[in-house]
């Protein structure tokens, strides 16, 4: 039993068929190497690209929330100046004319006055009635001017609120627009990958493929060559079969595979 399998390791079928192991082994180890290059390849090409991105973004909407911020204050400190300047020009014009109409009361005092020290008894209550009116018009202005001031104030705090609110709605803005290119950076860049993985499947797919037929073609060849050396013609595969079949049958009746 022994010297069988020592012959049969021996022969040159044997050789054949261990030199073929050998190849498969090459090959296989190979195949390894070239898929873990290819990993190490794939990582150190996408972390900095992905890291770029991602950094570019960020710098981006951070230029856009300046951007933004500056031309808040700039608008606010227009608005404020004009609201200023507008309340002021209208405290002007409100002092102004209430210096002349108390001018005219003051003269139209002065006249009724005159008028009185002549005509005292005669005209005491026209001349009530005079500063009645006066009282009540110089009271309606006072009113008018408060009012004026009230308005302007609400103005101002409207004003003020509208601007608040718009700063806010560019921020969630800015911040909604940072965030869809950073969503659509890393959807491109996974797409990426992804064909880059694609592509190297293919690769390392035909490799494997182009080797196992060069495996089959070097086995066909090794057997050919062994049976021509060693019967001194050359057989077709299915002689070969034929052949191998009858040795195993001769083996058994033999008794080799006998335990």
């Amino acid at each position: 039993m022994y010297s069988s399998s020592t012959t049969l390791i021996s022969s040159p079928l044997g050789i054949a068929l261990l030199a073929v192991l050998v190849l498969l082994t090459i090959g296989l180890f190979a195949l390894m190497v070239a898929v873990l290059r290819m990993n190490t390849r794939l990582q150190y090409l996408t972390h900095p690209v992905y890291d770029e991105i991602v950094k570019e973004a960020n710098e981006k909407a951070e230029r856009i929330l300046a951007e933004a911020e500056r031309q808040g204050r700039a608008i606010q400190a227009v608005a404020e100046e004009e609201a200023s300047k507008l309340l002021n020009d209208r405290t002007q014009e409100s002092e102004q004319l209430r210096s002349a109409y108390q001018k005219q009361l003051e003269d139209l005092g002065t006249r009724g006055a005159a008028a009185l020290a002549a005509q005292n008894d005669a005209t005491s209550a026209q001349t009530k009635r005079i500063a009645d009116a006066a009282a009540e018009h110089l009271t309606a202005l006072e009113a008018a001017f408060r009012n004026e001031r009230e308005r302007l104030a609400s103005a101002l705090d409207a004003a003020t609120k509208q601007l608040t609110q718009s700063f806010t709605e560019l921020e969630t803005a800015a911040h909604g627009e940072q965030q869809t290119f950073a969503q659509t950076t890393r959807a491109r860049l996974l797409d990426a990958v992804e064909k880059e993985i694609a592509a190297a499947t293919e690769a390392v797919t035909a490799y494997r493929q182009s080797r196992i037929e060069l495996v089959e073609r070097d086995i066909v060849r090794l057997v050919t060559e062994t049976t021509r050396i060693a019967l001194g013609t050359t057989l077709s595969l299915d002689e070969h079969r034929d052949l191998v079949l009858q040795a195993l049958a001769n083996a058994k009746q033999a008794g080799v595979f006998t335990t």
